[in-house]
């Protein structure tokens, strides 16, 4: 069997960062400058790191603010230290650097078994991953290692489908008699020696690698009991492999295969290749009531092979008696809008379909995609498939918003309706109504979208929410491009007062301005249309609120910004500025090598670019989920939003398995 290595390549997500710069005020550990972090637990947090010299990533964990508060937990730390340096394979991450506070691993392109699984995994590539974590597993029970931690979230699987063991945090090593807590490990995957307190030894992970195989062929967490679990097996599968999951979580040690290789040799001997992937809906995880609204859909498509696009009127639902009159003309009234219209993506396979109420309770997470000035829900479509392939119990929601596509003001809007303080709230309510608030949530504004986002704070955008401003708008803190909207809305004023000077000129003007010379020529047209077709008083106010927003409110933690290095619209002196005045982090700053103003949409020149850009921002996208649902909510799961003056107060998030 050929075993690709770990993977040693830039993430794509930040290939044109220069290797030799720290930037101003980013977190370091050791010789890596902390680029983004991509998970955490109760020992700590793991972030992308970069090195200061050669420009490699690694894998940087690093001991939380949590976690230094017990002695326990840094024995956990230089355990894994000892354990990692006696490895050597290339299903095991390896080792690179470690210091007092940190260690860094090589960094694996991809994420963790236990994300992955929320994709159903077909049975010939779950016995690929178990054979390759069973050879890792020998490797380490021939040095002395056992890892008494073996589960999903603990199993990296890189972009090819390789899997690497990671995590040796609670491994015995079995010359060292001094282990912190013998009884520690995740009761859903310990063996039942280690579960009552006794030492864990190599079938424990035999026992553990088998739950975990359960787990891949079944399609999500299974039963404690065993035969219970076992029961769920699909139809379909060999025998053989059904023999050797009854073998390898036997209740007694002995019963067991007698050695880790002995179970290796087994999995190698099945052949699964016409077994279909398990269809399993995601569990139920929260009441389906306030969810009633998702019948109403007025179009529903599939858009891929598990992918299914539905879309809504908020006026639509109010005829069908699915949202209450009152709440939706509440919102709409403070808008200043006549209706919102809003599609939603997520995975019927996990989900189920997308038009009963029960696919909103399955959802983990919900991405809301805003678009930019001139654009509708429509550019968001590719994006909105990739984020529900690499996260399939995701809901992806994208409304049409300040006066484009279906979302309409009714008249020139106020002041304050036109402000992207008043887009940000519109929003806000929007996601409220439709009773989303309280799940992690991660809000990905575009251009004048991405600039709404900053106007708010953490404690203002709500709990358990991320924010992602992709190219923003930075009037706030660029005085050229705020005298340019200013001006625009001068134009708009004049010329807008007559429509066909004022379509006649959008149109003519919009495939000549720098910003849109990557698109093609057919997303170029439908965006001076849907430009042209906005009233003159309506172009004059919102440009004008563009220019006018202001330049900063509160702080700002989780939040990240993706800038395309060939943006004509951003100075980067500005965006210097603004990430220094509103608090983000530098690490959470993302730059694209290209993609310009539009780094999600089809290039004319360069399609690739924006599969690329999908995919990078998929991946900024879910690292910020991360921030999104450690936020706890308070006060009895009540959502927190733009009217809220409760405190947030975060923490590094439990590992909520393993004791």
């Amino acid at each position: 069997m050929i075993q690709a290595p770990v993977s040693a390549q830039p993430e794509l997500a930040t290939p044109t960062d220069d290797p030799d710069r720290d930037p101003a005020g980013a977190k370091r550990a050791g010789d890596y400058v902390l680029v983004r972090r991509i998970g955490s637990g109760g020992m700590g947090e793991v972030w992308l790191g970069r090195h200061v010299l050669s420009g490699s990533l690694g894998a940087v964990k690093r001991i939380g603010r949590a976690g230094q508060r017990t002695a326990i937990v840094g024995a956990y730390f230089a355990r894994e230290g000892r354990a990692i340096t006696r490895l050597d394979h290339p299903h095991i991450v390896p080792l690179i650097d470690i210091g007092a506070d940190y260690l860094v691993t090589a960094f694996v392109d991809g994420g963790d078994l236990a994300r992955r699984l929320q994709t159903p995994i077909a049975p010939a590539a779950a016995l690929h991953l178990a054979r390759q974590i069973a050879d890792a597993l020998v490797h380490a029970h021939d040095r002395g290692v056992v890892h008494r931690d073996v589960k999903p979230s603990n199993v990296l699987v890189d972009r090819r489908g390789n899997a690497y063991l990671t995590d040796f945090g609670l491994a015995a090593l079995v010359d060292d008699p001094d282990d912190p807590r013998p009884g520690a490990g995740t009761p859903l995957f310990m063996a039942p020696e280690q579960r009552r307190g006794e030492p864990a030894g190599p079938a424990a992970d035999q026992y553990a690698l088998g739950r975990t195989l359960l787990e891949m062929l079944i399609g999500g967490r299974v039963p404690l009991d065993r035969e219970s679990a076992l029961a769920e097996l699909p139809a379909g599968l060999p025998d053989p492999l059904r023999a050797l999951l009854e073998r390898a979580t036997a209740a007694r040690a002995e019963d067991r295969f007698p050695s880790m290789r002995a179970l290796a040799d087994a999995l190698a001997a099945i052949v699964a290749d016409h077994a279909t992937p398990p269809r399993r809906l995601a569990p139920i995880l929260r009441d389906p009531d306030a969810f009633r609204w998702a019948a109403g859909a007025h179009a529903v498509v599939d858009v891929g092979p598990d992918v299914s696009r539905a879309d809504y009127r908020l006026r639509d639902l109010v005829a069908a008696g699915l949202l209450p009159r009152d709440d939706v003309d509440e919102v709409l009234d403070r808008a200043g809008l006549a209706d919102i219209g809003f599609a939603a993506w997520g995975d019927r396979g996990r989900l189920g379909a997308l038009t009963a109420a029960d696919a909103l309770t399955r959802a983990t997470d919900v991405v809301i995609l805003l678009h930019g000035f001139g654009h509708t829900r429509e550019a968001w479509g590719s994006l909105a498939r990739a984020v529900c392939r690499d996260n399939a119990q995701a809901l992806v929601l994208a409304p049409d918003v300040h006066g484009f596509g279906e979302t309409r003001f009714r008249r020139t809007p106020t002041i304050a309706q036109a402000s992207m303080v008043g887009l940000a709230r519109a929003v806000d309510d929007w996601r409220r109504l439709l009773g989303v608030a309280t799940i992690p949530t991660a809000l990905v504004g575009h251009s004048m979208c991405g600039l709404a986002l900053l106007t708010i704070d953490d404690d203002g955008a709500g709990l358990r929410v991320a924010r992602i401003a992709v190219t923003p708008t930075l009037a706030s803190h660029d005085p050229a491009l705020c005298r340019r909207f200013r001006n625009q809305a001068r134009l708009a004023a004049t010329i807008g007062r007559i429509a066909p000077l004022r379509r006649w000129f959008i149109r003519r003007s919009a495939t000549r301005v720098e910003q849109n010379r990557h698109l093609v020529p057919e997303a170029a047209r439908l965006m001076a249309e849907e430009i042209a077709r906005m009233p003159g008083g309506v172009l004059h106010r919102v440009a004008r609120a563009i220019g006018d927003a202001p330049p900063r409110l509160g702080r700002q933690s989780r939040v990240a910004v993706v800038v395309a290095v060939d943006d004509p619209l951003m100075d980067f002196a500005a965006l210097d500025r603004a990430i220094a005045d509103v608090g983000i982090a530098p690490e959470h700053v993302h730059r694209f090598p290209d993609g310009g103003h539009h780094p999600h949409v089809e290039s004319a020149a360069h399609p690739e670019w924006s599969a690329r850009n999908g995919l990078d921002l998929a991946r900024v996208i879910d690292a910020m989920l991360v921030s999104a649902a450690e936020a706890p909510v308070l006060d009895g799961d009540s959502p927190v939003g733009l009217d809220s003056t409760v405190q947030l107060h975060t923490t590094v998030a439990g590992s909520s398995d393993s004791v």
